[in-house]
């Protein structure tokens, strides 16, 4: 895929993950309640997408949330950074 294929792709699959997002409930976009098949289907349907394509960035999304909450807490430091990563050379 070249440069401008993936642009695409990129830009194609940023606009229906927001599209779905869009397409939630406050209460869904912050996890308070559990998205059932109905909620799943309706999201789909508000969003132009299909429902496995809805379960699957959900779940996408839940997994890079367990990942950002193993980083440490002051990640965003760069000597930190360093430190947490054994102190590491960048060359």
């Amino acid at each position: 895929m070249g440069n401008m294929e993936m642009s695409s792709f990129a830009e194609d699959t940023f606009q229906k993950t927001s599209a779905m997002i869009f397409s939630m409930t406050r209460a869904e976009r912050e996890e308070q309640v559990e998205l059932s098949k109905s909620r799943i289907d309706r999201i789909a349907k508000g969003s132009g997408s299909s429902p496995d394509l809805v379960r699957s960035i959900i779940k996408k999304f839940k997994k890079a949330k367990q990942m950002c909450k193993r980083l440490p807490k002051n990640f965003g430091n760069l000597k930190d950074l360093q430190k947490t990563m054994g102190n590491m050379k960048w060359h």
